[in-house]
């Protein structure tokens, strides 16, 4: 899970790349959003977040083993890999509460 997470902290050091060489604040803040949520959408629709439980149970019950694990395991890989933005956004969000 860690080589997610190293790619996620890279594509993070990518977008602040690109906002030291367009010297754009909003498209930093637009990139990183991106790399955050993405990943995180992409494993709520593996894991079944946004579905009622009643078609969460029904496709519990038709599916094997193996394909809920492997939307299990890529679901936790997307949220190891969204991580360092989310966390960044976050400490961002609460840094600038805290100024105003």
């Amino acid at each position: 899970m860690l080589k997610y997470a190293g790619a996620g902290t890279l594509m993070l050091f990518g977008a602040s790349i690109a906002w030291w060489g367009a010297g754009d604040w909003s498209l930093f803040l637009k990139i990183t959003a991106g790399i955050a949520l993405a990943p995180l959408i992409l494993a709520g629709v593996l894991t079944g977040a946004f579905i009622s439980g009643d078609r969460h149970r029904a496709n519990f019950h038709s599916e094997t083993k193996d394909d809920r694990e492997f939307r299990s395991r890529w679901s936790k890989r997307l949220a190891c890999f969204s991580a360092p933005s989310v966390i960044f956004l976050l400490a961002l969000f609460i840094e600038y509460f805290m100024t105003n």
